[in-house]
């Protein structure tokens, strides 16, 4: 993607203005520090200076006086004042000198060259930066929350392992090693990432080491997630852990399970009249607390166990979502459907982690660890709807005659190449190159 699909329209105060070029200047505070007889020198950065943005600006026409005089006013006007850059948007700016040329050649037409001068620490360039980097920015809150959450759980498991787990029984230390080993043995049972030969009592910050170790041996055969195929493989793979021992709930990768009414219709006459027409949505059941026994040496290593384990791959899930469904924003290959699938996996693996860590733990240390899950469910949401806003509305089309996907492309966008975008829609479609009268297709509107 250019900057010609998300070029804004550029102003200063308000007063809107055409622009025929920019030029943006930025410049690294640089301090040399020489000394006699010594070849060279010593630089210190001492970070960037303001930036400083030209540009040249046109007004024409019979009416071009008023919004030249809307800008030199907004130009007299003394300090700060927001500048929208046509390709990097909000820039808190003061405005430089300036030139206004006219020309006996030109009539009806005035150039404006403008200086401006960064007038904000630390202001973030490429504000605007379209669809794709504001996708970015909220993979980026995905990973960045879901590390915080996993971070706290971390803590909070070896400090149970330092505290309690060593003051055990001789035997109960034993069971609590194996509890731990079971664990990475359920992602890993090959043993094929290398584990630590130390207690995990002794180091714990090694058994959190050889978890991330052994769930990434576990994804390692699906990433990086490309198509929706892969993501449900990679879903599968990853099942719920139980507070009690073993694996936990198997969470659904169908379309069905977590897709809503994303379609509105009808396009076409031939089908019956309806506001909304529904996704197939199948019920859901009801999500049991976790319950988990931490009365004895065994229930609460399991249960601790459990819990974080279900944070760490619930973080490693929903890096690899936010990964699949920033590329949607910049080449579509899922269907609505999938990816409301995508992010309702997800948002359930988040809740299930959240509910786990507030069994298992003190409110005291659950708290920052389901705050962090919380940031990151927005930013899924977020961003899935950011995928789904990006795409025309998905309707139902009876098709009015018999023809193929290839002649129905031409006659509904004028483009026959779209028809790969139809059959990925209609997975069921048993023929693309016969397409009976009336059949019902599911279509962009645009």
């Amino acid at each position: 993607m250019s900057w010609k699909d998300d070029l804004l329209d550029a102003s200063f105060r308000g007063a809107r203005f055409e622009v025929v070029r920019t030029r943006d200047h930025g410049e690294r505070a640089l301090v040399e520090h020489e000394y006699p007889y010594r070849t060279g020198a010593e630089i210190e950065d001492m970070g960037r200076k303001a930036r400083r943005i030209s540009i040249t600006a046109v007004f024409y026409g019979p009416h071009y006086a008023a919004g030249l005089a809307a800008l030199l006013e907004a130009l007299e006007k003394p300090g700060k004042g927001e500048l929208i850059h046509p390709v990097f948007g909000s820039v808190t700016v003061c405005a430089g000198p300036y030139d206004v040329t006219h020309d006996a050649e030109q009539p009806d037409h005035a150039e404006v060259t403008l200086e401006f001068v960064e007038a904000e620490p630390d202001n973030p360039f490429l504000a605007a930066g379209g669809r794709r980097a504001t996708a970015q920015d909220a993979g980026l809150r995905v990973e960045d929350a879901t590390a915080r959450g996993k971070e706290s759980s971390g803590r909070s498991f070896a400090r149970w392992l330092e505290s309690t787990a060593k003051g055990y029984s001789l035997a109960e230390r034993v069971c609590v090693l194996d509890t731990l080993h079971q664990g990475l043995d359920d992602y890993d049972a090959t043993h094929g990432a290398l584990r630590a030969s130390v207690s995990y009592l002794d180091f714990p910050t090694a058994y959190l080491a050889d978890l991330d170790a052994a769930q990434d041996m576990a994804a390692g055969p699906f990433r990086p997630v490309q198509g929706f195929g892969n993501w449900q493989r990679l879903s599968q793979t990853f099942q719920g852990r139980s507070l009690t021992g073993g694996r936990g709930r198997a969470y659904p990768v169908g379309t069905s399970a977590y897709a809503g009414a994303v379609l509105t219709g009808p396009a076409s006459g031939l089908a019956e009249p309806s506001p909304v027409v529904p996704g197939d949505e199948a019920p859901r059941p009801g999500r049991p607390a976790p319950v988990a026994d931490l009365s004895s040496a065994q229930g609460a290593a399991t249960a601790h166990a459990a819990a974080h384990a279900e944070v760490a791959q619930t973080a490693l899930l929903a890096g690899e979502a936010a990964t699949l469904l920033e590329a949607e924003t910049e080449t579509p290959t899922l269907t609505p459907h999938e990816v409301e699938a995508v992010v309702g996996n997800v948002r359930d693996r988040l809740q299930d982690a959240m509910d786990a860590s507030r069994a298992v733990l003190p409110p005291h240390e659950s708290h920052p660890v389901v705050e962090a899950l919380r940031d990151a469910a927005l930013a899924v949401q977020q961003l899935g709807a950011l995928v789904l806003a990006a795409r025309p509305p998905l309707v139902r089309y009876a098709v009015p005659w018999p023809c193929n996907l290839h002649l129905l492309a031409h006659r509904l966008y004028g483009d026959h190449r779209r028809a790969a975008e139809l059959a990925r829609l209609n997975p069921a479609l048993r023929n693309p190159n016969f397409i009976a009268q009336g059949q019902e297709l599911l279509i962009h509107a645009q």
